[in-house]
Formats: C-alpha cells, sequence, structure tokens
C-alpha cells in the first residue's frame, strides 16, 4: 500500500502537475469555444425570451450526432465540439504512460517490485486525469457564463434543440456532467493499453475510429453511445439508458485494466 500512495503521487505530480502548459492550453480551448457559441447563440436566445446559460454551453459541446441516416440525399454533419471534446482527453491520457514506462519505468519497477503497483497506479491517475479535464471543462462554460452575466443551471436547452424538461433537474446534471466521465473511463484505458503495447500513434487513431463509430452509428456495445446528449430523448427510457451505459462502461474498463497488466508484465525495461 505504501508503494501504491508513492506512485499515485508520482503520476499526479509527473503526469498532471508537471503538464501544466498542456492544462493551460486546453483552458484558454475551451473557454474560446464557450465564448464563440455564447457569441453565435446569444441573439436566437434572446428572440426566445431566454438567457444562454454555462449549462446550455456544456449541452452544445457535449450534443454529438444522431444516428447516420442511410438515405443519399441527407445531410453530413459533423460534431466539431463533440470531436474537440473526445480529442482532448485522448492526448491528455494516452502519451503519458507509455514515456513514462521508457524513461522511468527501470528504477520505478526495480523499486517496487511489482508491475502490478504500476499499473493499477496509471489506472487510478488515467480516472483522475479524466476528472481533471471535465473539471476544466465545466469551469470554462461557468466562466464564460459569469462574463456574460448569465447564469450556469437552466432546465431548458435551446442550443442543442433538444426538449429535455421532461427529466428532472437531477437526471438532466447527471446525464451532463455524470455520464460523459463514466463512459470516457474505458476509451481512455483502452488507449492507454494500446499505447503500451504498441505505440501513442497507433492508440489514437484507433480510439478516434471508435468515436466515429461512436457518433455516427447506433452500437449499443460501446459506451459513448450513451455520452451522446441528442439521443436522450425518450424519459421512459432514461434509467435503462443510465444502467445499460454504466454498465457497458464498467465491463469494458474492468476488461482493459486487466488486459493491460498482463502486457505490462511482458514488456521490457529500458535502463
Amino acid at each position: 500500500m505504501k508503494e501504491m500512495v508513492k506512485q499515485l503521487k508520482y503520476d499526479f505530480r509527473m503526469g498532471t502537475i508537471k503538464r501544466w502548459k498542456f492544462h493551460m492550453m486546453v483552458v484558454i480551448s475551451f473557454l474560446l469555444f464557450c465564448s464563440i457559441l455564447a457569441a453565435n447563440h446569444k441573439g436566437i436566445a434572446q428572440s426566445a425570451g431566454r438567457t444562454i446559460t454555462g449549462i446550455d454551453l456544456l449541452a452544445y459541446l457535449m450534443q454529438g450526432q444522431k444516428i447516420l441516416p442511410l438515405e443519399k440525399n441527407d445531410m453530413f454533419n459533423m460534431p466539431f465540439y463533440w470531436f474537440v471534446l473526445q480529442i482532448g482527453y485522448l492526448v491528455s491520457i494516452i502519451f503519458f504512460p507509455r514515456k513514462d514506462f521508457e524513461i522511468h519505468g527501470y528504477q520505478h519497477l526495480i523499486r517496487m517490485k511489482s508491475r502490478g503497483i504500476w499499473w493499477s497506479s496509471k489506472c487510478v491517475w488515467c480516472i483522475f486525469e479524466l476528472l481533471f479535464y471535465y473539471g476544466i471543462v465545466v469551469t470554462s462554460a461557468w466562466l464564460v457564463s459569469g462574463v456574460i452575466g448569465e447564469g450556469f443551471y437552466t432546465t431548458k436547452y435551446l442550443l442543442i434543440g433538444e426538449n429535455l424538461s421532461m427529466l428532472s433537474e437531477t437526471q438532466q446534471l447527471f446525464i451532463i456532467l455524470v455520464i460523459p466521465i463514466v463512459t470516457s473511463i474505458p476509451i481512455a484505458l483502452f488507449g492507454t493499453v494500446i499505447s503500451m503495447k504498441y505505440n501513442e500513434m497507433l492508440a489514437m487513431m484507433l480510439c478516434m475510429t471508435v468515436v466515429v463509430a461512436e457518433v455516427y452509428w447506433y452500437l449499443p456495445f460501446l459506451p459513448g453511445e450513451y455520452a451522446i446528449l441528442c439521443r436522450w430523448c425518450d424519459s421512459s427510457q432514461y434509467l435503462m439508458r443510465v444502467a445499460v451505459g454504466i454498465g457497458i462502461s464498467l465491463a469494458w474498463s474492468l476488461f482493459f485494466i486487466w488486459y493491460g497488466k498482463k502486457i505490462v508484465k511482458k514488456m521490457e525495461l529500458f535502463s
């Protein structure tokens, strides 16, 4: 347990604190994106007799895309902000564990005498980094909504064009603030496992392939399906979607944790 705590402190320091320049870029980027969204939709909001709030901005970022229709004449839309949101946390997580193993793996594993502790610490760090990343996104929306003089929360989601008012306020906040984090954990762990077994660029390409598949097609066995906000249109299916989304995310996460541990045990050390 003592070695685990030491490794966790090291990962938080090296993987999060000392990468402050990257995180500052994330902060600036989402402040900019939220400001653009607020400016572009302020007129629409005023004409509808309401204001743009921070939760509106988050809802737009997490809107995603409805299932891609098969008809040839239908418009093909690219959910730009959704992809930016996904790419951000993948870049934030995938590149650190492999690099740390190559540079510092030898000294850490010799000291701990356990690759399982090293890998378990990296998995915990992945979850912490995801929480930190989404914390930046939420804080950015809150700051922008404060600057424009509006509130943070509303039960009307003008920007995404969907009426979620049939859901309770707790349910609305849960699918915007909690579900995206839970469903992001398995894809982050998947990318980390691929980067450890092969390399970081292949991991990014495979993760983006999964993200594209999730956002354009109905793939209920992938967790990202349950994080796409515009598909939460049936309030009667709320509990079922929450349960299935969390269950699938947990199952994939446990699998990648187990498989990643097997990979790490077989990897060669760099002295």
